[in-house]
């Protein structure tokens, strides 16, 4: 609920005045996958909660009076089809902001075109750092965490030593070593190999 209304704050602040006087709505062209591999993995549930929200807004006389017309898109769980549903949201729909996306492969062309176009983008899933690192884009953002960040916190608490006086020292003691032993255990039906878990426990 906060992403829509700050999304639509921002796309009526960057509009121009005279344009302000006469539109009362705000476009987002949202994309997701509602069919294909990434439908069942989160995708089309990241879809139902967007329209959900966007409807109680609307409900509730929009966002600073302004109406979210919604357009929503479906990306097939492909690549190409996620491009170019991108581009037809903003040269046919003329949508102010971009938003939605949940696979990292469709966002890693996406995030570089949408950012030369100057078009506002959200990105709603997308975690993989490579999205947005090391890339200064100035229009595209995500407003959540990215791989790495779980694996460093978990190496920041595995490494963290509390004070014996600690009332959690003695249980903090047993999850970081049960923790260790996981990473060096044998091999599980799914195994990581050997070399894997000994590699993740030094990064630590």
């Amino acid at each position: 609920m906060m992403l829509l209304r700050a999304l639509a704050v921002i796309s009526v602040a960057a509009l121009p005045f005279v344009v302000l006087a006469q539109q009362k709505e705000i476009k987002i062209g949202f994309i997701y996958d509602v069919t294909g591999p990434f439908a069942a993995s989160g995708s089309e549930a990241a879809q139902i909660g967007t329209k959900a929200a966007i409807d109680m807004f609307n409900e509730n006389g929009g966002v600073e009076g302004y109406h979210i017309n919604a357009i929503f898109v479906d990306a097939q769980s492909k690549v190409d089809v996620a491009v170019n549903e991108m581009t037809r949201l903003i040269d046919q729909e003329n949508v102010d902001i971009l938003s939605g996306l949940f696979s990292s492969a469709e966002c890693m062309p996406i995030a570089p075109q949408a950012d030369a176009r100057k078009k506002f983008t959200w990105l709603n899933v997308c975690v993989a750092i490579e999205v947005l690192k090391d890339r200064k884009l100035n229009y595209v953002f995500r407003p959540h965490q990215q791989t790495d960040l779980p694996g460093a916190m978990s190496c920041d608490y595995i490494n963290y030593t509390p004070s014996p006086s600690s009332a959690s020292s003695l249980t903090s003691s047993r999850w970081r070593s049960s923790t260790r032993t996981a990473l060096t255990a044998p091999a599980s039906p799914r195994p990581m190999s050997r070399s894997a878990r000994n590699t993740a426990f030094r990064s630590c």
